[in-house]
């Protein structure tokens, strides 16, 4: 759904619910009231529309900080970050109530919540025909799946299915909900959206549009509830009704996920949508259009050595957010394994002729000549969200280029767990395989376990925003992070590592890792596994009801 109305967003921020009863009586000064929009089924489409607005805004409310704490895997056991606003988030080393990448999120979170419930309570007012049953599962699916990252990411949340109101604001006593109550209305909201949605994308307003939730995305987000609640058979269920459709498979290659602009394809049961024109990835106050920084986040800062930015070496690069030495050494067969060349660039080669310099030709590798230009210009970098179709320079900083939430190779990894769990090994080693042997590995036979889970998991998903809650999931995120988060190696034996995979064995030298790169392992503190919850939201529901983690206290 490229062309979100981002007018629909401003419509239903008309009137912000606020204890202040002055702000409540302003005048609405547009055409479109929010009273109208949830007054007919048509105007409550467009209510539904834009909590993708919603949802996908977080990739812009700060260009240089917030994606980082959504996306990329920050702040776990397989990349380094190596600068930015995020850095110390990232490090754990100011990881506290006043973050403001984890109140951001707590409260996009909450919008969604609270447009959802209002939505759904004017759609329980009007005739149930085909437009308001979807839109009622849509709404609940919203819900649901703002409720599941608020969970996974605090664990301990407010709990609420009424609409805000002037009336009953000032009268609601907050208090934290029960673990196995917020798991049963997520599962209450998937199964409503799971009973309405049809498989494919739904057709409205302008024919069929790409980012929409169907039941597929329901399912595959029960999945992972499910496995969070140890229902391996639910998980089982829910996986084999996706893989029953048959209308997903994987690419070809691990590379082809990524490649080009468009990325709905085969492979992607839901993606954010981007595109370079109005609505396509909203517009920033001087009227350019911002789409998201994802791509230069991940790309070296190769361009203050070299002079230039360069398309085919990832175009603009900021160079935050790295893979570190731990994720690389999961290859095990590094020949073998695609996706080690693939999802990454290992080294910097020359690509432009008129910026050649005397002696060298067109591919020759770029080596660092120091520690410092290895860690800050030239290290190895991911290149899942490189973008080099949607920019129009090499220089541009911001991408359009769609974002992959949830693809089919998370599915059979769910599968593969679940069963592996379920003590089912053979359909466990069949569903591993599936992305094991697409990598280019050979079958695996032994008998699946939680490690091999884990590291396939990282070599397939890295950077994809899911490992965080994974590790927490299956209790091992304090581990991990103490033991391998950031960079804590240097790259003494990364020759050899590399040998046989096109990498100039010289390039790798003993750099040590500088002492930024290190920190995490030691500020990660027992109670991490949760974000602390925002100071603001303490204030206003009272710590005596909604008291802090302890660790942050």
């Amino acid at each position: 759904m490229k062309n979100i109305k981002y007018i629909i967003l401003l419509f239903l921020s008309v009137i912000t619910v606020t204890s202040c009863t002055d702000m409540l009586e302003e005048e609405n000064k547009t055409e479109v009231s929010r009273d109208f929009l949830y007054s007919n089924p048509e105007a409550l489409e467009r209510a539904v529309i834009a909590l993708y607005a919603i949802d996908r805004s977080y990739f812009k409310k700060d260009e240089q900080t917030s994606p980082y704490a959504y996306m990329l895997d920050i702040g776990t056991d397989i990349d380094w970050f190596r600068a930015g606003g995020g850095s110390t988030f990232a490090n754990y080393d100011a990881l506290n109530s006043r973050n403001a990448n984890v109140r951001d999120f707590w409260t996009q979170q909450y919008q969604i919540i609270g447009k959802s419930n209002e939505i759904l309570a004017a759609a329980s007012t009007m005739e149930q025909d085909s437009l308001v049953t979807r839109i009622v599962g849509e709404a609940s699916l919203f819900r649901a799946h703002a409720y599941y990252w608020l969970m996974i990411k605090f664990g301990k949340i407010f709990l609420t299915t009424e609409p805000t109101t002037y009336e009953n604001l000032d009268k609601t006593t907050y208090f934290p909900a029960a673990p196995e109550d917020v798991w049963k209305l997520i599962n209450d909201d998937l199964d409503v959206a799971i009973s309405i949605l049809s498989w494919d994308t739904p057709k409205v307003i302008s024919g069929t549009e790409n980012g929409r939730y169907n039941k597929v995305v329901a399912k595959h987000i029960k999945a992972k509830v499910a496995m969070w609640t140890h229902d391996w058979k639910e998980a089982i269920k829910q996986c084999e009704d996706i893989f029953a459709t048959g209308k997903y498979e994987l690419k070809a290659q691990p590379k082809d996920v990524f490649e080009g602009a468009n990325l709905n394809h085969s492979e992607t049961i839901y993606a954010y949508q981007f595109k370079n024109d109005i609505g396509g990835g909203g517009a920033a106050s001087d009227g350019k259009f911002v789409g998201h920084r994802l791509g230069i986040i991940t790309v070296a800062q190769y361009r203050l050595i070299m002079g230039y930015e360069d398309l085919a070496l990832g175009g603009y690069g900021w160079g935050r957010l790295m893979p570190n030495n731990y994720l690389f050494s999961l290859y095990t067969d590094k020949v073998k394994d695609k996706r080690y060349q693939q999802f990454f660039r290992h080294y910097f080669t020359y690509e432009m002729t008129d910026k050649l310099p005397a002696g060298k030709a067109l591919g020759d590798t770029i080596f660092p000549t120091n520690a410092s230009q290895y860690w800050e210009n030239f290290h190895p970098q991911c290149t899942k969200f490189v973008d080099k179709w949607t920019a129009l320079t090499p220089s541009q900083t911001n991408s359009f280029k769609d974002v992959i939430l949830y693809r089919l190779a998370e599915t059979y990894l769910i599968a593969a767990e679940a069963y592996m769990n379920d003590g089912n090994q053979t359909k466990a080693r069949e569903y591993y395989n599936k992305t094991w042997t697409r990598a280019g590995n050979d079958p695996e036979t032994r008998d699946i376990t939680l490690q091999m889970i884990m590291d396939e998991n990282a070599r397939e998903l890295c950077m994809e925003g899911h490992r965080f809650a994974f590790l927490k999931r299956i209790g091992k995120l304090a581990d991990q992070v103490r033991n391998y988060g950031g960079e804590f190696t240097t790259n003494a034996a990364a020759a050899g590592r590399n040998k046989g995979v096109n990498v100039p064995t010289s390039y790798y030298k003993s750099y040590a890792a500088p002492a930024a790169a290190a920190n995490r392992r030691y500020y990660f503190k027992d109670g991490y596994e949760n974000w602390p919850i925002p100071q603001a939201e303490i204030d206003q529901m009272g710590a005596e009801n909604f008291p802090q983690h302890d660790v942050y206290k």
